[in-house]
């Protein structure tokens, strides 16, 4: 009898735990949130929806346990780029220890931002806005 018991209490958990820990998962570009940013920052153009659609396919940011692999989609060859440990610390992204397949090391430039209330990413580098990522 105790053992439904705890599993139904171990199901119930699981969303809370995962959603309180950060992103988990495969992320992929928010094409909508971004150009919608885009607008809102009079920085579109009459391509941007265009670019932000191609760019959606071709790189998807994963995350499981403390590792987020930079994965490359099948225009790029698919497979995982990079890989680098992460932590959160309140709604940033902390990347270190970031290294390509070969063992050549890289560093993330620009910031990762998480919403844990949208679950969403936002990535700011050198774009006019963030570039917004969503659970896939």
């Amino acid at each position: 009898m105790r053992l439904p018991l705890l599993l139904t209490a171990l199901i119930a958990a699981t969303p809370a735990i995962a959603g309180s820990s950060g992103p988990h998962g495969r992320y992929i570009i928010d094409v909508d949130a971004t150009y919608q940013a885009l607008v809102d920052a009079k920085a579109a153009t009459e391509t941007s929806r265009g670019t932000l659609e191609r760019q959606k396919e071709l790189i998807f940011l994963d995350f499981t346990g403390d590792t987020l692999s930079f994965v490359a989609g099948p225009k790029l060859g698919g497979g995982v780029k990079g890989r680098c440990r992460w932590r959160l610390d309140k709604d940033l992204i902390l990347t270190e220890a970031c290294g390509q397949p070969d063992g050549r090391p890289f560093s993330v430039t620009g910031q990762i931002g998480f919403d844990a209330d949208s679950c969403t990413l936002s990535v700011t580098g050198n774009a006019p806005v963030p570039i917004r990522y969503r659970a896939q």
